[in-house]
């Protein structure tokens, strides 16, 4: 039970960013490419760029709101 209380709720920016990367890149995939092998290049592509791209957009969000949580906290 450890293991899937892990998986469920031990989220972090890093994982965040990739399975959005990931689900946008399939579904942007499907509208641009017609076969599968073009659709596989395509994901590839698109899972890096957006994985790289979401992780910097989050680390900064992440990193403004626990500076926000602390101000708070401090008050």
């Amino acid at each position: 039970m450890s293991v899937l209380r892990t998986v469920l709720f031990d989220w972090d920016v890093n994982r965040v960013s990739r399975i959005t990367a990931v689900g946008l890149a399939l579904y942007i995939s499907q509208d641009i490419a017609d076969e599968f092998l073009t659709e596989l290049v395509v994901v590839i592509i698109l899972c890096g760029t957006l994985n790289i791209v979401l992780n910097i957009v989050l680390n900064r969000l992440w990193s403004l709101v626990v500076r926000i949580s602390d101000r708070l906290k401090a008050e």
